[in-house]
Formats: structure tokens, C-alpha cells, sequence
């Protein structure tokens, strides 16, 4: 076993914490896999189960029976066990509702457990594409927006060469910036059979001057204008879309869900629209959410 320490930024005189990580098997002999726990603090089963684990996996590593690298970090938020609000420990509790957000957390996987074949990309500047700057990424939000849908079609043409796209059925789903990218995608590709967009909205101009406005705001709208559903009602209306939005939702306002909804009831073009709205909700998918799409997608796919 070997044993990684690094020092965490001191917040307050004396506060001085590291993160450990345990490191038992050789790297490249096989399958890697990392588990953490703690990450909202005070979460004590999955800490104790790693501590024990810990232990097995030495004595396992001495016995030679080890065939991959396997890296341990027990408490993966060391300043949390510190954030104690009386006499409790707030790490993994919304303030404003008490939530435990280790409860009712929704299924990612839903549509993969459902059966069908999910391709989650890395958005420009995100996941494995993160250059580590949370404020610079910020600060482009619209500019990543466009270089997703302007990267679609490569995408699009990459899983049907590797033959991922069976009988056509190629269909698009987002949430947040990923339901913005969907309904963007909607108004340049008629192939996409059909569209989910969950807490997004597809007025991308006039969003763009409240929501992280860019610096070259004027030339950025201008880019986006073109993608945004306003001009393209008759080709987001011809194949099956599902809006869902929570009505409190604190980031990306409903107004846009609301607007588009009734711009296509206006028009006589709300024959394949789902629109479902949760009461109370802020800016989260919720289990109910995540199942609406699993029965939108089983319907018009």
C-alpha cells in the first residue's frame, strides 16, 4: 500500500487539512478503479466501509492476489466534517429545505437501464475536456453552447459509422445546457427522431443577456440567433419533443419552457408536444422527471 497525502488550501489560521489517498496494486497491470466517500461530509456507512476496506485490500495486496490498481480516499471532504451548524453537521443537508442530498437522488441511467444505447459527450471545457478553471468556464457559457451544436454533426456521423445507431433511431436529450443544446439541434436536424429537453429553453438571445452574459454579448447572440427556436417553430414542431420544467427553478427560468409551449399552442403546432411542469421545484431533475423521458423515449423511438 502506498499512501498519497496533499495539503489543502488553509481557510483559516490553524484549519490546516490534506486529503489521503491509499494506493494498493501496481497502475497498468489491469483495471483501475477508484472509490471515494465522504463527499458531503459527515456520511459515516460509506467511511467506515473504505476504512475496512482499506484492510482487506492490504492484506489482499500481500497475498499477491491483486490483478489492477485500486485507489482508496475514505473521507473525500476533509473541510466538510467541519461545517457544523448547532451542534449539526450540515455537509450533506440543503440549508434553505434540510434535503439530505443522499436522498431521492435521481438514477442517471435510467434510459441505459431502460434499454436503450446512451452517449453522454463531454461538452467543450467539460468532463475529460475541463481545462480546471471554474470561473474562466463560466464566463463562456454561450460560446460552449455553440461549439456543441456545431460539434453534433461529427458526433452524429462518428456513431453511425461505428454502427451505434440502430434502424435510424438516433434521438437527442438534455438537461440544463444539454436541454438548450437539444432544442438547438432540433431546429438544423430533421435525422433526430426525437427530442427531450428538461429545464432548458431555446430562446438563446434573449437568455443570453441575463444568464452568465458574455463580454461580446452582440456577436454571441448573433452566432446563436440561428440556432435559437423563434425562426424554426415548423421543424421543432414535426417530431415528437418533451419539455419538462420545475416552476421555481432558480437558474434557468421556466419563462422559456412557458413561452415555447405556447408559441407552438398558438400556432397549431403543438400536436407532438409533452410539456410537463413539477410544482416547487428549483433547478434539479427529479425522479419523476427522469421517468417521464424513459416513457417519452419508450413511446417515440
Amino acid at each position: 500500500m502506498k499512501i498519497k497525502h496533499y495539503t489543502l488550501p488553509e481557510h483559516a489560521l490553524g484549519g490546516q487539512r490534506q486529503l489521503s489517498h491509499f494506493h494498493f496494486g501496481a497502475p497498468g497491470t489491469g483495471e483501475k478503479v477508484y472509490l471515494q466517500a465522504g463527499l458531503h461530509a459527515d456520511e459515516i456507512p460509506g467511511m467506515l466501509v473504505l476504512h475496512y476496506l482499506k484492510r482487506l485490500l492490504s492484506q489482499a495486496e500481500r497475498r499477491g492476489e491483486l490483478r489492477g490498481e485500486i485507489i482508496l480516499v475514505p473521507v473525500a471532504n476533509p473541510p466538510g466534517l467541519a461545517q457544523v451548524l448547532l451542534s449539526g453537521g450540515i455537509g450533506r443537508f440543503d440549508l434553505a429545505s434540510g434535503r439530505n442530498f443522499n436522498r431521492d437522488f435521481p438514477d442517471l441511467a435510467a434510459l441505459a437501464q431502460a434499454g436503450f444505447r446512451v452517449v453522454m459527450p463531454d461538452a467543450p471545457d467539460h468532463g475529460a475536456r475541463f481545462t480546471g478553471d471554474e470561473q474562466a468556464r463560466l464566463g463562456q457559457f454561450w460560446p460552449i453552447l455553440h461549439g456543441s451544436l456545431t460539434e453534433f454533426s461529427g458526433m452524429r456521423d462518428a456513431l453511425y459509422d461505428a454502427g451505434l445507431v440502430a434502424d435510424n433511431r438516433l434521438a437527442v436529450a438534455g438537461a440544463s445546457m444539454g436541454g438548450m443544446t437539444a432544442l438547438g439541434i432540433m431546429t438544423h436536424h430533421p435525422e433526430v427522431r426525437s427530442v427531450a429537453c428538461l429545464m432548458g429553453s431555446g430562446y438563446f438571445t434573449s437568455l443570453a443577456k441575463t444568464l452568465f452574459p458574455p463580454q461580446d454579448l452582440t456577436e454571441m447572440t448573433a452566432r446563436l440567433a440561428d440556432w435559437e427556436v423563434t425562426r424554426a417553430l415548423p421543424r421543432v414542431a414535426d417530431r415528437p419533443l418533451l419539455l419538462w420544467h420545475g416552476d421555481a427553478d432558480d437558474v434557468v427560468p421556466p419563462d422559456g419552457t412557458f413561452r415555447l409551449q405556447q408559441a407552438l399552442k398558438r400556432e397549431g403546432l403543438d400536436g407532438n408536444l409533452t410539456c410537463l411542469w413539477e410544482s416547487g421545484v428549483r433547478h434539479r431533475i427529479t425522479p419523476a422527471a427522469l421517468e417521464a423521458t424513459v416513457a417519452f423515449f419508450r413511446q417515440h423511438l
